[in-house]
């Protein structure tokens, strides 16, 4: 059996006046990063939507790469 890890995602600012909103995602335990927003967004909103995006292999223990 694996072993589980809790996650959260921290919404920060990092980007420009127009684009300043990134994310993070941190392993609660130790608030250790994980993964980190590669690209910037407008809105708190859009970095949240897009931090779901990356965290779903994380949350459902699955391989974001599709297999041929």
């Amino acid at each position: 059996m694996t072993e589980r890890h809790e996650y959260a995602v921290r919404i920060i600012r990092c980007g420009t006046e127009s684009e300043p909103f990134g994310w993070e995602i941190i392993r609660k335990a130790t608030s250790d990063e994980v993964i980190r927003s590669s690209g910037t967004f407008p809105t708190r909103v859009e970095a949240l939507a897009d931090s779901a995006r990356a965290a779903a292999p994380l949350a459902f223990d699955v391989d974001p790469k599709p297999q041929d």
